[in-house]
C-alpha cells in the first residue's frame, strides 16, 4: 500500500487544534490532559462509526493524513500491516482503515469476524516436519509459491526455525507458533515438548566475524556427551570455514541442531538448521560436511555443492585432527566408485550425482586440488556463493583461467559425457599439492 507523507502545514494545524481543545477545559481537566501526548489525544478523539469497518476492535492509533484522500477516497479497509513509520508518525502493527481524513489502526478482529477454528489438515505430514516428535498440535500448513526460490536459498530442504509470535508472511496473517520448513511447505505447530520425548538442549556461544552466534542442540538426554563434543567440533568448523573462504556465516541465529534417530541420511543441513542421526552413526565428518551446507544449501549443481562439502570437510578433518570412523573415509568412498569406473553405470557427474557413488565427485575435487591447490577450490566456492549456480560452462571457464589451456580433459568422462582423457591428476599436469592420503 502506497502512503504519502503528511505536510508540515497539516501537522501543525492538527496539533494546534488539539492544544486549543485542551485549553478550553477546566483547570482540573487541564492537569489530567497535560500527561497526554498529541498522538494520544488524536487516538482518543471521536471515532466515526465506519472506522472499525464493522469488524475490528481495540483502537491502537489514529493518524491524520488528508493527502491520502486522492488515493483512497472517503473509505478504505486495507487490512493488516506490520509496524511502520507513515505520514510523519510511528504506527504499530495492526489493521488499517481509512475514513477521510484519518487512518484508524486496530489491534484485532471482533469475535464475530474471527475465522472459525477448524482442525488443521494432518494427513500426509512428513515425519521430518514433526522434528523427531517434539512438535504436536498442527495449527496450519501452507506453501508460499512467491517465495520458493528465496526459501530454498535461505533454508535448503529443511529448517526448524523455532517459535514466532503472531506475524504476517506471504500476504497472510499467522498465529503464534513453532515454524518448521520442509520444502516447499511450512508447518506451524502449537506445542513443543522436548521432555516428552526424553530430549534436552545443550548450547554453545561463539564469536564469528560479524556476530555472536548461539548454537542449540536438541538431543536425547542419554547422548549429552556426544552432543557436547559435536557442538565443540561445530564451533571450530564454523570459525575455520569463515577463515578459509572469507565468507561470513550466513545462517540463522540461534542455529539449532536436532538429533533424529530415524533420519534416513547421516545428516542434513542448511542455513536454517541441521539434523544429525543418533550416535554411533553420527560422526565428526558428518558434522563438518553438513556445516559446509550452511553456506551452499540450495545452490546448483548437486555435484559441486556436495563436492565442496566433502572437500572442505576433509581438509578440516585433517587440520583439526578429528578421527575418521569406520568406512567413512575419503579412500573408501573413492574405492566404491573405482569399482564402476568406465562401466555402463559410470555416468557423468552433471545431472547424475545421486545416481553415482559419492567417490566420483570426491575423486574429481581431489584431482583438482592436486593440480591447483585449495585456492582454486575456494574460488569456485565463492563463485557458487555469488552466482548460486556453477554449471559446466562456467567451471570450464574457471579451469581455463587457472590452467592456461583447454580444460576439456578434466571434464570429459568426469563431468560431462565422453570418454576419459584424464584418469589421474598427473595425466593433465604437474602435481603441486599432492593428497596422498585421499586415494585408495
Amino acid at each position: 500500500m502506497k502512503r504519502k507523507n503528511l505536510s508540515l502545514l497539516v501537522a501543525l494545524t492538527i496539533a494546534q487544534a488539539c492544544v486549543a481543545s485542551v485549553q478550553n477545559h477546566s483547570v482540573s481537566a487541564q492537569s489530567s490532559y497535560q500527561s497526554l501526548s498529541v498522538s494520544s489525544i488524536l487516538t482518543a478523539a471521536a471515532v466515526p462509526a465506519q472506522a472499525d469497518a464493522g469488524k475490528y476492535e481495540n483502537l491502537l492509533k489514529t493518524i491524520a493524513c488528508p493527502a491520502d484522500q486522492k488515493q483512497y477516497g472517503n473509505f478504505a479497509d486495507t487490512g493488516h500491516f506490520e509496524a511502520l513509520n507513515y505520514c510523519g508518525h510511528s504506527a504499530p502493527a495492526g489493521y488499517w482503515v481509512w475514513v477521510s481524513p484519518n487512518w484508524y489502526i486496530w489491534g484485532g478482529l471482533k469475535s464475530s469476524h474471527k475465522p472459525a477454528e477448524k482442525p488443521a489438515d494432518t494427513s500426509n505430514i512428513p515425519t521430518q516436519a514433526r522434528v523427531g516428535g517434539k512438535y504436536k498440535d498442527l495449527l496450519q500448513r501452507f506453501d508460499c509459491p512467491a517465495k520458493r526460490a528465496e526459501e530454498k536459498t535461505k533454508y535448503g530442504r529443511f529448517a526448524d526455525t523455532g517459535f514466532f509470535e503472531a506475524t504476517t508472511y506471504c500476504g497472510q496473517r499467522f498465529p503464534a507458533a513453532h515454524w518448521v520448513y520442509v520444502a516447499p511447505n511450512w508447518y506451524l505447530w502449537k506445542t513443543k515438548d522436548l521432555n516428552a520425548i526424553g530430549y534436552q538442549v545443550s548450547t554453545r556461544d561463539l564469536q564469528l566475524k560479524q556476530q555472536r552466534l548461539t548454537l542449540r542442540f536438541e538431543h536425547h538426554k542419554s547422548h549429552r556427551a556426544w552432543a557436547e563434543t559435536s557442538l565443540n567440533q561445530l564451533v571450530a568448523t564454523l570459525k575455520n570455514i569463515e577463515e578459509m573462504t572469507g565468507i561470513p556465516y550466513p545462517g540463522v541465529n540461534p542455529y539449532t541442531l536436532v538429533e533424529d534417530p530415524k533420519l534416513p541420511l547421516l545428516g542434513r543441513a542448511g542455513p536454517g538448521g541441521m539434523e544429525l542421526i543418533s550416535p554411533p552413526k553420527g560422526t565428526p565428518w558428518t558434522i563438518l560436511h553438513e556445516a559446509v551446507h550452511i553456506w551452499n544449501a540450495g545452490y546448483e549443481p548437486n555435484w559441486v555443492v556436495e563436492g565442496h562439502a566433502n572437500y572442505f570437510s576433509y581438509l578440516l578433518m585433517e587440520k583439526l585432527k578429528y578421527p575418521f570412523i569406520g568406512d567413512e573415509t575419503y579412500p573408501e568412498y573413492i574405492r566404491e566408485w573405482r569399482e564402476i569406473q568406465g562401466k555402463a553405470d559410470d555416468y557423468p557427474l552433471d545431472n547424475n550425482y545421486h545416481k553415482l557413488p559419492q567417490g566420483k565427485a570426491m575423486a574429481w575435487w581431489a584431482m583438482i586440488h592436486e593440480l591447483y591447490g585449495p585456492a582454486f577450490t575456494i574460488k569456485t566456492f565463492k563463485v557458487l556463493h555469488d552466482e548460486k549456480n556453477l554449471g559446466t560452462a562456467r567451471m570450464a571457464q574457471l579451469l581455463r583461467e587457472v590452467s592456461g589451456k583447454d580444460p576439456a580433459p578434466l571434464l570429459d568422462g568426469w563431468v560431462r559425457a565422453g570418454s576419459y582423457k584424464v584418469k589421474r591428476s598427473q595425466d593433465f599436469g604437474l602435481l603441486k599439492f599432492p593428497l596422498a592420503k585421499a586415494w585408495p
